[in-house]
């Protein structure tokens, strides 16, 4: 597994097998996520499609400079783990979306992309916490679990996978 920074960029291809992330502005915490589905289902998934939220709240709205420095940060984010991507050969397209309700509008983001790559697999990760933090991990872990039983309504399956940081 390889970053190479000036890989040629590979267009995400609907016919082929996709793993859809569920993204923040945290890189570690995806890398983490995305190297864990490579081993565990190597050469499986050609595409990676990468879907961010930010939450937007009424602060926010009246404060262009905290919206823009949000966008920064997740679309630095998502520039690295495209061309992560591209350097080991596999196809990327990104989805970002604003919202007042992040689970909703995640929701309604995977449905889209689910239908533009039907053989697909969404991914989020769930932060294991050091045990002096655990209401912290029951806030942080919410949109996770909310979103995986809204998705599994709509039949698309959603991997939860657990990440210490203990």
């Amino acid at each position: 597994v390889k970053a190479t920074p000036r890989a040629p960029k590979i267009a995400a291809d609907p016919r082929l097998s996709t793993a859809i992330f569920l993204v923040t502005e945290h890189l570690g915490t995806a890398m983490h996520e995305l190297l864990w589905v490579q081993r565990l289902f190597p050469d499986r998934y050609r595409n990676v499609v990468f879907v961010s939220v930010m939450e937007v709240d009424a602060q926010a709205m009246g404060a262009p400079d905290m919206r823009q420095a949000a966008q920064g940060r997740i679309d630095q984010t998502l520039d690295y783990l495209e061309r992560f991507c591209h350097g080991n050969g596999l196809g990327t397209a990104r989805y970002v979306g604003y919202g007042t309700d992040p689970v909703d509008k995640l929701e309604k983001l995977v449905i889209r992309v689910t239908q533009q790559f039907p053989d697909s697999v969404c991914f989020a990760s769930e932060l294991i916490l050091p045990a002096n933090r655990r209401f912290t991990e029951w806030l942080h872990n919410q949109t996770a679990m909310a979103l995986q039983q809204r998705l599994h309504q709509a039949a698309i399956p959603l991997v939860v996978l657990a990440i210490s940081l203990g």
